[in-house]
C-alpha cells in the first residue's frame, strides 16, 4: 500500500484516565517503531502553492493543521482536512498543493530508515 488514509473522526481513541485528566482521550498517529531518526516539519502553503512532486526514502505521516490541502501522489489525489491523517511509504512520489483562498498549514512526521 502506497497510502493509507484514516479518518480520525472515525477511529477509537484511548480515553487518559491518570489523575489530572479529565474528558480527555488520544490516538497515535505512528506508534511506537524502530527507526534511526524521526523529525516533524510544518509547511505553510500560500493560496495557490505547492510543494514539487519528490520522493525520498522516509515514510511521512501527514495532518492538515488549517486550510484544506490537497495531496497528490503519482497514483491518487487525498483532500486533508476534517480530521484526515495520511501515511505516505516511502518512495512514493507525492507533492502537496493549496487549491484554497487562504493559506493552509500542514504537519509532516518523517521516518527514517
Amino acid at each position: 500500500m502506497k497510502t493509507e488514509t484514516r479518518k480520525l473522526s472515525e477511529e477509537n481513541w484511548d480515553p487518559w484516565i491518570d489523575e489530572g485528566y479529565k474528558a480527555a482521550s488520544s490516538n497515535m498517529m505512528v506508534a511506537k517503531t524502530e527507526v534511526n531518526a524521526v523529525s516533524c516539519r510544518i509547511i505553510r502553503l500560500d493560496p495557490g502553492g505547492h510543494t514539487g512532486m519528490h520522493s525520498h526514502e522516509r515514510v511521512h505521516h501527514v495532518l492538515a493543521l488549517m486550510g484544506l490541502p490537497e495531496l497528490e501522489t503519482d497514483k491518487e489525489r487525498i483532500k486533508l482536512g476534517n480530521l484526515v491523517a495520511v501515511r505516505i511509504a516511502a518512495n512514493v512520489p507525492h507533492r502537496f498543493i493549496n487549491h484554497g483562498n487562504r493559506e493552509a498549514l500542514i504537519m509532516v512526521q518523517n521516518l527514517f530508515p
